[in-house]
C-alpha cells in the first residue's frame, strides 16, 4: 500500500477547528508541504478525540474552542492516554493564564490565530523535533521568574531546574533523578525553550536567579 508508505515518511497531521475558512487555510498551507501529510480534518472535539484514539497521527492542531469537548480537553485525554500524538493548540485569545495552563497539561505547542499560518508551520516542525513551541512574544516576559512564570514548567523540570540551581551538572542530575543523561538534557532544552533561554550559561544564571529571588519553593 503505497500510501501507508508514504504516511511513514511524512509528519501525519489532525486538523480540528470548527471555523471553516480557517480550517481551510489551514490545510492549503500545510499540504504545499510534502513534509506533511494531513489524515483527518474535523470540526468539534468529539470527532477530534475519536480520531487520535484510532489512528494516532503525529500531531493534532486543535482549536481550544470546539463543540462538544475543548481543545484543552482534547488534549488531557490524549496525553492521560499517553497516545504517541502530540498537541499544539490553536486559539484567537492572547491569554497568559490559558497557555501557562496548557503547558502545565502538558501540550508540545500552542499558537496564536493572529500570527500568520506561517507560525502553524513552524510549530509543527518545532514540536515533531521533540521541542516545546511557545507563541510568538510570550516568553519574553518581563519577569519570566515571577511565580506566574515558573507554571509552565512540568514536575519534572521543576526537580531538574532546582537542582540546575543547585549547580550540579547534568550527569549528576541524571544519577539523582534515575534517568538518563538524554531526558535531562531534554528537558533542559524544554526549559530553555519555554523562557526564551539561549547561549551555554544562560540556564544555570536563570535558575540561580530564581534561587536568590526565593521562586524554587
Amino acid at each position: 500500500n503505497t500510501q501507508t508508505t508514504k504516511m511513514k515518511t511524512r509528519i501525519t497531521l489532525l486538523v480540528a477547528d470548527d471555523h471553516p475558512l480557517f480550517i481551510e487555510g489551514v490545510i492549503a498551507v500545510i499540504q504545499k508541504d510534502k513534509k506533511f501529510l494531513i489524515t483527518g480534518s474535523v470540526a468539534d472535539g468529539v470527532s477530534a478525540l475519536k480520531f487520535i484514539n484510532e489512528n494516532e497521527p503525529d500531531i493534532a492542531l486543535l482549536d481550544v474552542q470546539m463543540p462538544g469537548l475543548d481543545g484543552l480537553k482534547v488534549a488531557e485525554a490524549v496525553i492521560n492516554a499517553k497516545l504517541k500524538t502530540k498537541i499544539i493548540l490553536l486559539t484567537m485569545f492572547n491569554s497568559e493564564s490559558l497557555i501557562r495552563k496548557s503547558f502545565r497539561a502538558g501540550i508540545h505547542g500552542f499558537v496564536l490565530k493572529e500570527h500568520s499560518i506561517k507560525n502553524i508551520v513552524e510549530a509543527i516542525e518545532t514540536v515533531y523535533s521533540g521541542e516545546i513551541y511557545t507563541p510568538v512574544g510570550f516568553t519574553n516576559s518581563q519577569n519570566p521568574g515571577s511565580e506566574i512564570g515558573m507554571d509552565i514548567l512540568t514536575a519534572s523540570e521543576l526537580k531538574i531546574i532546582k537542582l540546575i540551581a543547585e549547580n550540579k551538572s547534568s550527569k549528576d542530575i541524571s544519577s539523582e533523578l534515575f534517568i538518563s543523561l538524554k531526558t535531562v538534557e531534554n528537558h533542559r532544552s524544554n526549559i530553555c525553550k519555554k523562557f526564551g533561554l539561549t547561549g551555554p550559561t544562560s540556564l544555570l544564571k536563570f535558575a540561580s536567579t530564581l534561587k536568590a529571588e526565593n521562586n524554587l519553593r
